[in-house]
């Protein structure tokens, strides 16, 4: 933030980064109660997609610390 703030303006401004983890926190349960047998039910292929993603992630790295390699840097953690 560049500039002044009066303080009830940022007052304002912190509390809503406050009370948005809450809100993101509480929806989901939230949902699910309210819609009951109609919310959805999570796709296994979601879980599925989230492991091929984390392998290619490793794979990336994999490829990446043999570059630094070869270029004699130290590799990624």
């Amino acid at each position: 933030m560049r500039g002044s703030m009066v303080a009830d303006d940022f007052r304002d401004y912190m509390l809503s980064f406050l009370f948005l983890p809450y809100l993101s926190d509480n929806y989901e349960a939230a949902a699910q109660k309210e819609l009951g047998s109609d919310y959805p039910k999570e796709d296994v292929d979601t879980q599925l997609q989230l492991v091929m993603i984390k392998e290619d992630i490793k794979a990336a790295k994999d490829n990446h610390n043999e570059f630094l390699k070869e270029l004699g840097l130290n590799p990624l953690p």
